[in-house]
């Protein structure tokens, strides 16, 4: 006869080897602990390359000209060539005095 000890202990066998700490034993519920990446900061936006900040790559003189006709407010710049973010297109920026945070 089976008492209800023995068979408790039978059926939380399978959840003590997966409670089991880091995965010892012969458990194969085993995962390895994520290494935490360092916080990229604010260079990682694009928000942070605007047309003020030093560094950046200003649009070439006929590609403003163009901009400015269609509104006096736009200019354009593209982050530096070590910046961690993607150098692909122009970030194209409106600035207006009637917007605000």
């Amino acid at each position: 006869m089976v008492s209800p000890l023995k068979r408790a202990r039978q059926r939380s066998k399978p959840f003590r080897q997966f409670r089991r700490a880091r995965g010892g034993g012969n458990t194969p519920f085993h995962v390895e602990r994520a290494i935490p990446l360092p916080d990229p900061g604010p260079e990682a936006e694009f928000v942070y390359w605007h047309p003020d900040r030093l560094g950046v790559e200003v649009v070439p003189a006929t590609t403003l000209t163009k901009l400015l006709a269609i509104h006096p407010s736009l200019s354009a710049c593209r982050p530096p060539v070590k910046a961690p973010v993607q150098r692909l297109r122009w970030l194209i920026w409106a600035r207006d005095s009637r917007a605000t945070n």
